[in-house]
């Protein structure tokens, strides 16, 4: 089972921007939406429940590494934001191998089906960050990232 999912924290979501639409990419993908992340390939668990992961750049930078890894077939690592932890997605034929510097699991899953996982993640998140935050669906990044994600399906 592949799961990739999050909660976001309310203590660290109060922040109420006047104009969601004109919010900067660096505010939304560090300073907004933080929480923790879901992440489990079978028995495997790469979950990051530290309380302020920030969620969105978690999930774009999934997606951008699961990019890299079709286009380039080499191994990428994703980077949390302010910490050294990182997670390794490593090519193997049509399977990635998932490492994490924060716990000792390996994992190795479907590449078609991690990338599934991913934009429906980042699918869910969209939604439920534009129900809650007015203006958000017209911001660039977002109206973008939507845009993916439908091409994909």
């Amino acid at each position: 089972m592949l799961l990739v999912d999050y909660e976001l924290s309310p203590s660290w979501n109060r922040r109420q921007l006047a104009d969601w639409s004109q919010a900067t990419e660096t505010s939304l993908r560090y300073d907004s939406f933080l929480g923790d992340i879901v992440f489990r390939a079978d028995d495997a668990d790469f979950s990051a429940r530290w309380g302020w992961v920030p969620v969105l750049d978690f999930g774009l930078s999934l997606k951008n590494a699961l990019e890299h890894v079709e286009r380039d077939a080499q191994v990428v690592t994703i980077e949390f934001t302010e910490s050294d932890a990182v997670i390794r997605l490593e090519p193997v034929g049509h399977k990635v191998k998932l490492t994490a510097s924060y716990v000792p699991e390996v994992a190795t899953v479907e590449y078609a089906d991690l990338v599934d996982v991913t934009y429906q993640f980042l699918g869910r998140l969209i939604e439920d960050l534009i129900a809650h935050q007015p203006g958000l669906e017209r911001n660039p990044v977002i109206v973008a990232t939507l845009e993916a994600i439908r091409q994909r399906r």
